[in-house]
Formats: C-alpha cells, sequence, structure tokens
C-alpha cells in the first residue's frame, strides 16, 4: 500500500497555489493579495502627440502593454496599491482623456475613476 501512496499523483486540491486562486475566488473579501490596479487608455494615431507625456510615462514601467483595437492604439499598465504616487501621476494626465477605462483586480468597477482612485489616494 505504501508504494502506491507514493506513485499517486497529488489531487489538484492539495495544491496551494490552485487552491489560492479558488479560495480568491470563491471568498474575495478574505484575499490577502494588494489589489491591482489597471489603467488603460486608447489614443487614436493622429493624436499620438497630444498623449504622448501619458504613453512616456506608461511605455516606461514594466507592466506596460500595448494592444491595437481598431483604430485606436491601447495602451495598458498595471500598478500595485504601494505605487499610488505614479497612479495618479497618470490619472492627471489622462483625466480628460474620453477613452480612458480603470480596471481593479481585472474588473471594471462602477465609478472606479470618480469614487475608488480617489478613495485609495486619500486613504494611502
Amino acid at each position: 500500500m505504501s508504494r502506491i501512496k507514493e506513485r499517486m499523483q497529488k489531487d489538484f486540491l492539495e495544491d496551494p497555489e490552485i487552491k489560492e486562486s479558488i479560495d480568491d475566488i470563491l471568498y474575495p473579501f478574505r484575499s490577502k493579495k494588494d489589489p491591482v490596479i489597471t489603467v488603460q487608455f486608447g489614443v487614436p494615431p493622429e493624436q499620438q502627440d497630444q498623449w504622448g507625456e501619458a504613453i512616456g510615462f506608461a511605455s516606461g514601467h514594466n507592466s506596460y502593454k500595448q494592444i491595437k483595437a481598431g483604430r485606436l492604439i491601447k495602451h495598458r499598465i498595471d500598478l500595485k496599491s504601494d505605487q499610488v504616487w505614479e497612479i495618479y501621476q497618470l490619472y492627471q494626465m489622462l483625466e480628460n482623456s474620453p477613452h480612458l477605462e480603470i480596471f481593479i483586480d481585472g474588473h471594471r468597477l462602477p465609478y472606479a475613476a470618480t469614487l475608488w482612485l480617489p478613495l485609495l489616494w486619500f486613504y494611502l
């Protein structure tokens, strides 16, 4: 019997990474991970110069991604809550952008830019 137990593969629920992911989905209020704030903004090719400062700021980070979506080039950056000053600076550059999207932990929450980000800046 002991030889069989040694050769048995572990059940996926015993894997700590998978168990942590399942717990995050089932019990999000128990999560101890820092939230990831994603700032995504689209820029038409003819307006690259107008948003050049924000594009330069975003492209300097290691989590920067660029995606082509229709006629827009979308610039995306993931930031943690300890980078609150950088989130604030980027938001100030993009406040008037018509193609600005804010995601918190990968979800587009209602009022993310007008409620959640100011709360983040206030408490951190």
